[in-house]
């Protein structure tokens, strides 16, 4: 656990922060007290009301100083000379970094009697506006299970004179979540003072978990790099003598994988150690930065048994239809003319008639939710409580359905080579004949059986069975947009245009969910802009869309506009393109990658576009046909001309969801060659020219 620093969090507490500079986006500068914060508005002492979206940042002074030599430090606090040296040396191998993190220490520990601490040491060298952040020591933790100490939190100017908060000063606020998430945290907070560019940040913090849900459940996780320099990064993890920690590397720096193992009084320690670590340099579609850093993950627990029984007994206790569910089960899928039928009901009925509420307590519901009959009652519910009532009917109508935990592929890859409840979401497993499929309830917008594109290509592990299965990735023709376009050219270069588009899988829930969102009152003016986007001018004729909330139906919408001065004219040639066409390969601007390429799925989009050409003109030339294949996606478009039209057909598919860095530069040319493609024009002549 490291520690977040953000501003925002730091002025919601309710107590008044002192603050010595408040910097407007005008380039004013103002020496004031802030003594609220709501969200919106900063409230200052002698200036009053200032609207935060005039306020570009806001830097802590004076808050709680006390002479640093009045102070007891911690013994592992640095000494002023130490830490100028080191700052030093670091800023002349990264100097031209935002900041740099002199040392990032955690020690994760077990106490004989079961108790969990974690001690932090940060050390951080401010070198741009950015990091001044650094100041704000934000801790989160569970009041009801554990303790918070900040006892060191002080700042060094670059003449070496210290500045420390009291530690007594530490300031404890409700934890606010959004709309949506609610739960009991608190977050303790302490401001390192005189913290501005060119300072250096030092603070410790200590979390204790006193009452852990499970004292066999001990999971420390680090990470060795980040968007910074890190000087030095050292993981201890400490357990009484005879525990042994089970544990698995990722990205570790040649000769660091092993820990230094070391047994004394009456305790076993395990160190890594790294060094002079450059910044992680962004990439476009790079995987998460956990998958590209050095790791280390561990645990007290060496196989999956332990913890499947113990989440397993929760769900099983949990997937109880009383008999109010089983009469809604019966409601829902009477008359359907098959299991599918039936299926679907229930999906879709989760989806939108069970609102996505989170709200927990302790970890049993926050790993295995609520009991099915408490979500259904509610018509609220997270991820896992919606898993735990779908499989809970789904288990009414006679099909094997289990919540399984899963990690989404937008964030690192889940730890599987050890167990560790490594997950932030739940879905459904569906077992059904010889099929296992997957179902997430959680969005409002998936026609039956399509499922959101984050869980595709991730692990499913399924605590009641014992299992660890991975998500296929889907075809690409389960995320497909389908174009079917009529373009009537008359002899003055108007054409009236007919559109039928027709969408499945991520296409279309997004489709769906974006003309939920619009008033019905509004909606021809939303295609009448989105007409004239793709030629300007044009004026709507008629829009015909089927109910965009009937999910047991695909959606397809119908429009026809006129847009006048469709062609352009060259002397006697007339110019033509396909209307709407191109395609976005933003993410492979770059002429090499260090990383793969991810996205969350496959996808397909097609046209067909038809151009009927007015009397006395013929088609000059047309753009010869594409065909290319790589092993991670494929298109072919072609031109034909029959009997005065003109006929384009094309089909883009994007078949991989990761395209690994050695593959790059060909992916990047077949990208490339298909956008220079779309890019093409038709030439028409007059026929007696």
């Amino acid at each position: 656990m490291r520690i977040a620093v953000r501003l925002a969090v730091l002025l919601a507490l309710a107590a008044p922060l002192a603050a010595d500079i408040i910097e407007l986006r005008s380039g004013e500068r103002i020496e004031d007290e802030v003594l609220s914060f709501d969200g919106q508005t900063f409230t200052l002492k002698d200036h009053g009301a200032i609207p935060a979206s005039d306020v570009k940042e806001v830097k802590f002074m004076a808050a709680a100083t006390v002479p640093a030599a009045a102070q007891a430090l911690p013994p592992d606090a640095w000494e002023a000379q130490a830490v100028l040296a080191r700052a030093k040396e670091a800023q002349a191998a990264f100097p031209d970094v935002e900041g740099i993190i002199l040392l990032d220490s955690g020690t994760h520990g077990v106490t004989a009697e079961g108790a969990q601490v974690y001690r932090y040491h940060f050390l951080g060298l401010v070198t741009s506006p950015k990091t001044v952040e650094w100041a704000n020591v934000t801790v989160g933790f569970e009041e009801e299970r554990q303790r918070v100490r900040i006892p060191l939190a002080r700042s060094f100017a670059p003449d070496g004179a210290v500045a420390a908060a009291d530690p007594a000063a530490v300031q404890v606020a409700e934890q606010k979540g959004d709309s949506t998430s609610f739960g009991r945290s608190k977050i303790a907070t302490l401001v390192v003072p005189q913290v501005s560019v060119g300072s250096i940040v030092e603070y410790i913090y200590e979390l204790e978990t006193f009452d852990p849900f499970d004292k066999n459940i001990f999971e420390p996780n680090w990470s060795f790099q980040g968007d910074q320099p890190f000087w030095e990064s050292v993981l201890r993890v400490e357990l009484p003598e005879g525990k042994e920690l089970v544990y698995t590397t990722r990205n570790m720096p040649a000769g660091t994988e092993k820990p230094v193992v070391e047994t004394k009084d009456g305790k076993t320690s395990y160190t890594w150690r790294t060094e002079k670590l450059p910044p992680i340099v962004a990439e476009p579609n790079a995987p998460d930065s956990a998958d590209l850093v050095p790791r280390v993950i561990g645990s007290l627990i060496k196989d999956w048994k332990y913890l499947n029984d113990w989440a397993a007994g929760l769900e099983r206790a949990r997937m109880v239809a009383t008999p109010e569910v089983k009469s809604k089960v019966e409601e829902l899928t009477a008359g359907a003319k098959d299991v599918d039928e039936k299926i679907a009901r229930l999906y879709h009925y989760l989806q939108r008639e069970i609102r996505y509420i989170s709200i927990k307590g302790s970890m049993s519901s926050g790993w295995s939710g609520h009991p099915a009959h408490e979500t259904f009652t509610n018509r609220y519910g997270d991820c896992i409580d919606k898993s735990i009532l779908l499989s809970t009917m789904l288990g009414e109508i006679g099909v094997d359905a289990y919540p399984v935990t899963i990690k989404t592929n937008d964030k690192e890859t889940a730890v599987r080579d050890i167990p560790v409840l490594d997950a932030n979401h739940a879905i459904t497993e569906v077992h059904l004949n010889d099929r296992i499929f997957y179902l997430d309830p959680t969005h409002t917008d998936y026609r039956y059986p399509y499922f959101r594109s984050d869980d595709h290509g991730v692990t499913a592990v399924n605590e009641l069975l014992g299992t660890i299965r991975t998500i296929d990735v889907p075809p690409p023709d389960w995320n497909w947009n389908d174009y079917d376009i009529e373009v009537e050219l008359d002899e003055k270069g108007a054409a009236k245009v007919h559109v039928l588009a027709k969408y499945q899988g991520d296409y279309e829930a997004g489709v769906r969910a974006y003309w939920r969102s619009v008033p019905e009152t509004e909606r021809p003016l939303r295609f009448q802009q989105y007409v004239a986007r793709i030629a300007p001018g044009a004026k709507l004729l008629s829009w015909n869309m089927p109910d965009v909330d009937d999910l047991t139906k695909q959606l397809a919408m119908e429009y026809t506009y006129l847009a006048e001065g469709f062609w352009t004219e060259a002397g006697p040639v007339r110019i033509l393109e396909v209307p709407g066409l191109s395609y976005d390969f933003s993410e492979v601007g770059l002429t090499e990658r260090r990383y793969d390429l991810e996205y969350d799925t496959t996808k397909k989009t097609s046209h067909r576009v038809t151009f009927k050409l007015p009397e006395g003109y013929k088609v000059k030339a047309v753009p010869a046909a594409l065909a290319q294949e790589t092993p991670y996606a494929a298109y072919k478009g072609t031109y034909e001309e029959q009997n005065g039209t003109i006929v384009f057909t094309a089909d883009l598919e994007r078949r991989a969801r990761v395209v690994p860095a050695k593959d790059y530069a060909g992916y990047r040319s077949f990208c490339q060659s298909v956008a220079k493609f779309a890019e093409q024009k038709m030439f028409l002549l007059r026929q007696e020219e």
